[in-house]
């Protein structure tokens, strides 16, 4: 049973890693041509990567992050 739960976890840790890069895609896709997507200043990860640096979206006050809405978000 060990060994099961064992492989079902890297099972979605690889699921993960293909998901990613298709995620990365469907956003940039929107483009039309890679120079305007250079351009156009979407930030897909941190300027630094640090542990204490800041991630791209904070919580408020009442600890909820914000929620992307279709058409209204640009960017997160």
């Amino acid at each position: 049973m060990l060994q099961l739960r064992q492989n079902l976890k890297k099972a979605k840790v690889a699921f993960t890693l293909c998901m990613l890069p298709i995620g990365l895609l469907a956003q940039l896709s929107l483009f039309p041509t890679w120079d305007e997507a250079i351009k156009s200043g979407i930030r897909l990860m941190p300027e630094e990567m640090a542990w204490d640096s800041q991630p791209p979206s904070l919580p408020n006050a009442e600890g909820k992050y914000p929620i992307p809405i279709p058409g209204k978000t640009k960017v997160l």
